[in-house]
């Protein structure tokens, strides 16, 4: 018959078993990989020393909006149109400088930026900023990576000196039937800066758009005000009244297939919106 532990040894052969299994941690109806949320959030940390103190650019937006494609073009990097395995055709650099390789772009509905990047970049009238590429939330790469990179994201802002936000949507899935992408944006940004979101300090780029079609993108979100506005919460119609205010008189969009008008692009930009001087106060805990 086997010998009973005593209830000392059993607590310590409990001790030893739980140190060779990872720290979990029950969220929601997940389970976290502590070690896991601690290794992802290590270079986020590495990008907010980078953006302290600085003049930011934050690119905010779903999986797929052409956030990195956007920063690559700023840069100066020329693309090329590349088919996918699945026959799509989607842009992509001719080369990238080792300094840049963290800028990958991807073709589909799966998030490529784990993280968050920095780059600077000088403007047209010799001032330098510095742009930040975030990574897109909700795409499923787990509960770890999404509290990783919300923590991470408001940490690194805190350190920076002002903030001027552009979000970056793809103007194929503007329409009516495919409006959930609008809905899912302002929660992020609602997420990101509480409820009370001034929306005036905001640009907005469209991507996936021809430059000939600028001038009406914005009767996308002007229809769907009209036929929801009713049924949606006040921080949503402030959102849409701003975009269509900022973008009646044309919107700025992004063309990769356009080699030279990069600092067209960095002007226009420059000239919409406006710089949130205090960060800490805009940008809040979301994770």
């Amino acid at each position: 018959r086997p010998k009973r532990k005593s209830p000392d040894d059993a607590a310590k052969d409990g001790a030893a078993t739980k140190k060779k299994k990872k720290s979990k941690l029950a969220y929601n109806e997940y389970t976290m990989d502590i070690e896991r949320f601690l290794e992802l959030l290590a270079p986020i940390e590495t990008a907010g020393k980078k953006i302290r103190d600085k003049e930011i650019w934050l690119l905010i937006g779903l999986t797929g909006a052409g956030k990195t494609t956007t920063i690559l073009k700023l840069v100066g990097i020329l693309f090329k149109m590349m088919e996918d395995e699945y026959g799509e055709d989607h842009f992509e650099p001719q080369e990238l400088p080792p300094e840049l390789q963290e800028f990958a772009v991807g073709g589909g509905s799966v998030s490529v930026t784990q993280s968050i990047h920095a780059v600077d970049i000088t403007l047209p009238c010799g001032k330098t900023i510095t742009i930040v590429d975030t990574p897109g939330f909700g795409d499923t790469k787990g509960v770890e990576m999404e509290l990783a990179n919300g923590a991470g994201i408001i940490n690194a802002l805190h350190q920076s000196k002002c903030v001027k936000p552009f979000l970056v949507m793809n103007a194929s899935t503007m329409s009516e039937r495919r409006f959930q992408a609008f809905s899912d944006l302002m929660d992020i940004v609602t997420l990101m800066m509480g409820p009370n979101v001034d929306y005036s300090a905001f640009g907005y780029l469209f991507t996936n758009c021809s430059k000939g079609k600028n001038g009406s993108i914005y009767k996308k979100p002007a229809a769907f005000l009209r036929h929801n506005e009713e049924s949606m919460t006040p921080q949503k119609i402030s959102f849409m009244k701003d975009m269509i205010e900022k973008t009646k008189d044309g919107a700025i969009v992004v063309d990769p297939s356009d080699d030279e008008d990069r600092n067209e692009l960095l002007t226009e930009m420059a000239a919409t919106g406006s710089i949130i001087t205090n960060p800490k106060q805009h940008f809040v805990n979301f994770a």
